[in-house]
């Protein structure tokens, strides 16, 4: 099969693809995502022509891909999450077909990108788990042979880690991702700024330095906050000068949270100059992130709540003696470079699912006094619980109702408090996972019938959300199936 190398579609395709990719680097998705779109219309056509040449199929992986992220950008995530689907399955089928391409990193970065459309949807427990893979796989890459060119999308990977670890109920392990993402871009600076991907990786560094120095800054440490913050507003002038499309608000942002840092931290002087050059730079953006911060500190603080607060709200709550020693032996610090910034490098494999279970029957019996730290020790149990399915360890395969029980049981007892809560998206990625767990039950509910109530529960709260959503189709199909079960 060759290459038509004449036809005017494939310049087109390369100058849309280009232009694309520039678009998005400098914050402008919108304009990003025409390109982006012409783009797919025009490979789409090639394939259609072609639907055996792989470098066509390679090709219109590579828009999607780009595609998503611009759609994710712009507010579309489940439309990028559908886009990330086909990619994956291009991506997936060319494995093997193309010499000079190595398929595992393409896949790794669609689930990545993929989690960052779950996080923007409000699907943090999904996020989170796809966003722990990617930490693992590229982490793996960068120590291989050679791996060092791998360096800089590991710090990628985990300063978006970071992002969802903080809304997805673990303080600490943000915090620790997003420091060993500055950590690795200031490192790498020097080849990185010598690259044309140079305002991409700057994007990262930026975002990491914001979460690093919120976290530090609420937990007292506010001198290393003052440094990240400081090299959050020092990444944000660069984008200005680069004439980025929300530069100045970004700016403004970084402005604004290192003087109120640098306030906490008793230098008046100097939170007064920058607090006043945010305001100078854009003063809606500056009002905005100032409320945002005392709205920090009079309500519930995703950069104070982690672990260890829960277990201790859980020990208030239902006593010392309720929480079991092995669980509490969690915040024991985690070895290794990679593993201390995931849920899962807290245990070794041998001993994941029992700590699931002991915090997802902790989360379970909190949940009608404590329901907020409750849902962070059942998050907490759903990454583990997903991290031994993922690793398929030996009781997952052979004696899956031990793990998935209480699995599905926490799953379905979070989703109902968030939903009564109002956290609508959460509830509804919560019951999506009840309802995968409840399928893989069913060959256990013949011989244990309280299992099959569990699973056809499941499955009714979904579709319940399902059609709340306005999601008719499944709905409908996900609760006949409940009632056939009952």
């Amino acid at each position: 099969m060759r290459l038509r190398r004449g036809d005017r579609r494939i310049g087109e395709i390369r100058e849309l693809f280009d232009a694309g990719q520039a678009l998005s680097a400098l914050g402008r998705p919108a304009e990003a995502l025409a390109s982006q779109q012409r783009a797919a219309a025009l490979v789409r056509e090639l394939v259609a022509e072609e639907p055996d040449e792989p470098l066509y199929r390679r090709q219109l992986a590579a828009v999607l891909y780009g595609m998503a992220g611009s759609l994710t950008a712009t507010g579309q995530p489940r439309e990028a999450i559908a886009a990330l689907d086909e990619c994956e399955t291009l991506y997936t089928a060319l494995d093997g077909q193309l010499r000079d391409v190595d398929t595992g990193p393409l896949l790794t970065d669609v689930r990545v990108r993929r989690g960052v459309a779950q996080y923007s949807r409000g699907y943090i427990a999904s996020a989170v788990i796809d966003l722990e893979a990617g930490v693992y796989e590229y982490h793996a890459l960068s120590l291989q042979p050679g791996g060092e060119r791998y360096e800089p999308d590991f710090a990628r990977v985990l300063a978006l880690n970071a992002q969802a670890l903080l809304e997805g109920g673990d303080a600490d392990l943000a915090c620790a991702s997003a420091d060993a993402a500055v950590r690795i871009f200031l490192r790498l600076a020097p080849q990185i700024n010598a690259g044309p991907t140079a305002p991409v990786y700057a994007g990262y560094l930026r975002d990491a330095a914001s979460t690093a120095a919120l976290i530090h800054a609420r937990q007292g440490r506010l001198d290393v906050a003052v440094q990240a913050a400081d090299i959050c507003v020092q990444t944000a002038r660069a984008f200005v000068e680069l004439g980025a499309g929300d530069a100045e608000a970004s700016l403004a942002q970084a402005l604004t949270r290192l003087g109120l840092i640098l306030e906490l931290a008793g230098r008046a002087n100097e939170s007064e100059a920058f607090l006043a050059e945010a305001q100078a730079v854009d003063a809606a953006t500056t009002v905005q992130t100032e409320a945002d911060w005392d709205h920090r500190d009079t309500g519930d603080d995703p950069a104070v709540r982690t672990l260890e607060t829960a277990l201790a709200e859980a020990a208030d709550e239902l006593g010392h003696a309720h929480v079991p020693a092995d669980v509490r032996g969690l915040l024991r610090a985690p070895q290794g470079p990679a593993l201390t910034v995931t849920p899962s490098g807290r245990c070794g494999s041998e001993d994941v699912l029992r700590m699931a279970g002991g915090l997802a029957n902790l989360a379970v019996d909190l949940l009608p006094a404590r329901p907020v730290p409750a849902v962070q020790l059942g998050l907490h149990a759903h990454y583990l619980f997903a991290a031994g399915s993922e690793a398929q360890v030996t009781d997952m395969r052979y004696s899956f109702a031990d793990a998935g029980t209480p699995w599905a049981r926490a799953l379905l007892a979070m989703s109902r408090s968030c939903h009564d809560r109002g956290e609508d998206a959460l509830a509804l990625d919560l019951a999506g996972w009840a309802g995968g767990v409840a399928d893989a039950l069913l060959p256990y509910t013949v011989t244990q019938p309280m299992l099959r109530t569990l699973a056809a529960d499941c499955l009714q709260h979904l579709g319940e959300l399902l059609l709340a959503s306005g999601d008719q189709a499944r709905g409908e199909a996900v609760s006949r199936r409940a009632r056939e079960m009952r």
